[in-house]
């Protein structure tokens, strides 16, 4: 028996924290598990009988958690034991300052593992936020793969072991979410259907974290992805002893938001790795116009799926650049086009061309970007 708690988000009001148990019984077929949250019925009552009394009280736990603001999910696997979740939101008490500091990133009780030398597949479509990603797997010490989509990602995980899957939530064709429910649709024999999987999303609406966890994922990242906040969240996951060397040089200076482009910014995204940070402006610089051209004749073709893809993409792109302010307009772009809002995402497409090269010339002047004209 294994009992685990994550704090998943916190701001000045309170936290959501997410529970979860894990046993090594016998397992529920994944066909069973939405009978276990329904209220009791006779069809209920035969499932208990035949898994030793299991969910009796779940109907009622799942009013509880929604409640308290939060959800509740199973994942089981026959012969492989189950995992009970639940979520839900805590309002900090009057003397939370001095309360004792919790664990890096939230996770209370959770043992002390470094991910150096694990085995990660990244599953990223966009060109840029994979390289920059495999960039930092590679500076924690992972043994890095990438799949380009999720049909990709499940052939790799039917060909080779994984420590840990990096799945990004939204991508053409099967997403990150069906991607990882059918992982966990994999046969029990299969040791892919257990292996931990991370969201990687700039989503901030409400219920998707929700969803993710739904589906069957074990954390989330949000974009654009902090090398601190990813070498805790796979020590969190991969198996090992010892922290990573790379979270412990982010610098603490505040975000500066209203230049064009803010090298301090991106050396904070890439925990003062200029060598990293160097490699991320230069694919920037290299990709942005392209994608420029992209919106343009999605734009021109009225295409609203086609633009609210780049824009979300570029919203983190931008951002692992330092350029605040066209992330900020990429986001802008990106409701603009899910809106159908064609007048302003015209004026938005104008808007981020004319920073883009505001913040470029701004770039070139930069000590990162120098520093590959002296290698």
């Amino acid at each position: 028996m294994r009992i685990e708690i994550q704090r998943l988000e916190s701001d000045a009001n309170g936290c959501v924290l997410r529970f979860s148990v894990q046993d090594a019984g016998p397992g529920i077929a994944a066909e069973r598990i939405p009978e276990l949250f329904k209220p009791f019925s006779q069809d209920g009552a035969s499932l208990v009988r035949n898994n030793a009394g299991a969910g009796l009280g779940l109907p009622i736990a799942k009013r509880l958690a929604e409640m308290m603001g939060g959800a509740i999910g199973c994942l089981s696997q026959i012969g492989r034991g189950s995992t009970f979740w639940f979520t839900a939101r805590f309002g900090l008490c009057a003397d939370a300052e001095s309360a004792p500091p919790a664990a890096p990133g939230g996770a209370l009780a959770a043992p002390n593992r470094d991910p150096s030398h694990a085995r990660i597949l990244l599953v990223e479509d966009n060109e840029t936020n994979r390289a920059i990603l495999m960039a930092m797997l590679e500076k924690i010490g992972c043994e890095a793969e990438a799949a380009l989509s999720g049909a990709d990602a499940l052939e790799a995980l039917s060909q080779r072991p994984f420590d840990l899957v990096l799945m990004d939530v939204q991508m053409p064709g099967l997403d990150g979410i069906e991607t990882t429910r059918a992982i966990r649709r994999r046969a029990a024999g299969s040791v892919a259907c257990n292996v931990p999987v991370v969201a990687l999303t700039a989503h901030a609406m409400p219920g998707d974290r929700e969803r993710c966890l739904e589906a069957g994922m074990n954390d989330y990242l949000a974009k654009p992805v902090r090398i601190d906040d990813l070498a805790q969240t796979l020590a969190r996951h991969c198996s090992g002893a010892g922290a990573s060397a790379a979270a412990a040089a982010l610098a603490e200076t505040a975000p500066v938001r209203e230049t064009p482009f803010a090298e301090s910014e991106l050396l904070r995204f890439m925990a003062g790795d200029r060598e990293i940070a160097c490699k991320a402006l230069h694919m920037f610089a290299s990709k942005t116009p392209e994608r420029i051209a992209a919106m343009r004749q999605a734009l021109d073709s009225r295409d609203s799926e086609s633009l609210h893809l780049l824009a979300h993409a570029q919203k983190s792109a931008t951002a692992y650049a330092g350029a605040l302010p066209l992330s900020a307009i990429a986001r802008e772009l990106e409701a603009a086009a899910r809106a159908l809002e064609w007048d302003h995402a015209a004026t938005l497409v104008e808007q981020f061309e004319k920073q883009y090269r505001i913040a470029f010339e701004a770039m070139k002047e930069s000590p990162v970007w120098k520093s590959e004209e002296q290698t």
